[in-house]
């Protein structure tokens, strides 16, 4: 069964308000909703682990993609993501999170996102834009790329999911680090993995 948002609020405020501590790795939360969970939280002394991917490679890629962008400033900046035909998000809740690790790491505003292109649309500037790209098709587990070119080169940043069971080893990583982190605080992947 695949969760929405508002299913998984409910549900993360019932065991939190039950004494017990989440680990919630639904995408797509709101800001209003990303609050709701931290109130919830800090009221009832449980802590509650979200994040948009388990995966410790893509937790390091999201690293990886800011420290990329904070060095090169003046390069355009591209994410792509790829995954199966079924998958109900678009984009990934991995692309945007890397998206908005990126604009707050190069001061861009989260307005200044272009998902997908069409007609005449020459690029604003290097730190004005972030493109955001979404591909579906077949059986891809995921696979996400971040672009950073210039006029006379590129680096791409590159992470793919094989299996998903790098999914189920990282939250168990969450897991384990939780039950000795009971401070009534939502938590992410960075502080569990010490990024």
């Amino acid at each position: 069964m695949i969760f929405q948002p508002a299913d998984t609020i409910e549900n993360t405020k019932k065991a939190m308000e039950t004494g017990h501590r989440v680990v919630n790795g639904t995408t797509g939360f709101t800001r209003t909703q990303l609050d709701e969970i931290a109130r919830t939280a800090e009221t009832t002394g449980r802590s509650c682990v979200v994040s948009p991917n388990f995966s410790v490679g893509v937790n390091v890629f999201w690293d990886a993609s800011v420290r990329l962008a904070k060095l090169l400033k003046g390069y355009d900046i591209e994410i792509m993501e790829a995954h199966h035909n079924q998958k109900k998000d678009a984009p990934s809740g991995t692309a945007k999170k890397a998206a908005q690790l990126i604009a707050k790491a190069i001061e861009a505003e989260d307005s200044s996102f272009v998902y997908g292109r069409e007609g005449v649309c020459p690029r604003k500037g290097p730190r004005e834009e972030i493109g955001v790209m979404t591909l579906r098709a077949g059986d891809i587990f995921g696979d996400h790329t971040v672009l950073y070119a210039c006029n006379a080169e590129r680096i791409e940043l590159k992470h793919q999911l094989h299996s998903r069971d790098a999914l189920a080893s990282g939250c168990l990583i969450a897991i384990r680090w939780i039950t000795e982190h009971d401070d009534g605080w939502v938590h992410d992947m960075t502080e569990v993995l010490g990024l």
